[in-house]
């Protein structure tokens, strides 16, 4: 029997296709749900959200594309994912209490960039990241409390992230808890996981420990968008530098929904749901022992038509951006999260700074911290009118 009112189980699209045809792979969090579809069955599969009933799907849908969409195909692609164990029936159910199970003993997270942003061999890894640091080297290692390091490619942001990392010391570092920005939406502020990081250079163990302080405190609710990362690049890009100067753990941690606060108008520290998480992490960094260095996987501006700006992109726009840019890492140096929310939120975000949770969350968590810029780049692309700023700061 059809289920009158279908609501898809937390999922992520991943996209595929061969032979001219784009398909997107609908997952479930640990990737034993799984199904195949174009662009119109990925827009019908959107709107099963638990509110609509299979008629209405199917008149939003033939609004949409046009055309009378019959009540049988919304029915059709319904029972479909309800085999492959993609909506929220007795057989999804049944899945997410298995995912829910096998957090307890997660498998590894695989490296879902090794081979195509850097080598997917242990021998060229290790190589391409050792030239790197050592190409870029600042000289004397020194500790820190916390740093903002890029997530753009390696390829762009090679002497960022170098200038950065090589003059890192982990010595007597139990933990680093890297905050990344989730570049698909997410319900919950920020999402946890008790997964190791596979890379070619070996296992990044995550600190459970401390992960479980936070779930104790906020409940496995905070695992409820964990699949968000398996294809995610901003945490994966440090994990391969904190394996170069370790060993030591980790806390990966993506940053979903604080960013709203910045077009809603509203400081996240309002927001209940976000001050709760704030509290949580607090405590475990200081219910657990050792000391924590805290990473802002981050990003700046992203301008140009690429983006949604129109018209070209001149070099007058480009420096109007580096100044705006500068000036919010000078307060990023200054360790003002407030100044620094109200700089993002004056002009609604108009530079759409993608790192702005992961740097809010780290200046909110190292009260007091000052902070030097490392390095400060533009990766520009003059055929597409497009640019992507970044940079690498340290905070103590």
């Amino acid at each position: 029997m059809p289920i009158s009112h279908p609501r898809l189980r937390p999922v992520q699209a991943v996209q595929g296709g061969s032979e001219g045809r784009v398909e997107l792979e609908l997952r479930d969090g640990d990737a034993s749900a799984r199904m195949r579809l174009n662009p119109a069955g990925l827009f019908m599969a959107s709107l099963m959200d638990g509110s609509r009933s299979l008629e209405r799907i199917a008149e939003e849908v033939g609004r949409q594309i046009g055309c009378k969409v019959g009540v049988e195909r919304v029915e059709a692609l319904s029972r479909a994912l309800a085999e492959a164990g993609l909506l929220e029936d007795e057989e999804g159910r049944s899945r997410g209490r298995t995912s829910g199970e096998a957090r307890k003993r997660p498998s590894p997270r695989r490296a879902a960039h090794a081979g195509a942003v850097y080598p997917g061999d242990l021998g060229r890894c290790r190589d391409f990241f050792a030239r790197m640091l050592s190409e870029y080297s600042v000289g004397d290692r020194a500790s820190a409390r916390g740093l903002v390091s890029p997530h753009i490619d390696y390829a762009r942001g090679r002497e960022a992230y170098a200038r950065l990392w090589s003059g890192v010391d982990l010595t007597g570092v139990e933990r680093v808890v890297v905050f990344g920005t989730s570049h698909a939406a997410a319900r919950s502020p920020y999402v946890f996981t008790r997964r190791d990081f596979e890379t070619p250079l070996g296992l990044a163990h995550t600190d459970r420990t401390w992960v479980d302080r936070v779930a104790d405190d906020l409940g496995e609710r905070v695992f409820d968008e964990e699949y968000l990362h398996c294809a995610e690049h901003s945490i994966e890009l440090q994990i391969p530098f904190i394996q170069q100067l370790g060993p030591v753990a980790i806390v990966p941690v993506l940053c979903g929904s604080v960013h709203r606060s910045v077009l809603s108008g509203f400081r996240p520290e309002s927001d209940s749901d976000v001050g709760a998480h704030e509290r949580a992490m607090r405590a475990a960094l200081e219910g657990c022992a050792g000391r924590t260095l805290l990473v802002a996987a981050a990003d700046l501006a992203h301008v140009g038509q690429q983006f949604g700006d129109e018209g070209p992109l001149e070099d007058d726009a480009l420096r109007e951006v580096q100044a705006r840019d500068e000036a919010l890492l000078d307060i990023v140096e200054a360790g003002d999260p407030e100044a620094f929310y109200d700089h993002v939120a004056e002009d609604r975000d108009a530079r759409r700074i993608c790192g702005f949770a992961p740097i809010w969350t780290v200046l909110r968590l190292l009260r007091g911290a000052r902070g030097q810029v490392a390095h400060y780049g533009q990766a520009v692309d003059r055929g597409i009118h497009s640019a992507v700023t970044f940079a690498s700061v340290v905070l103590d």
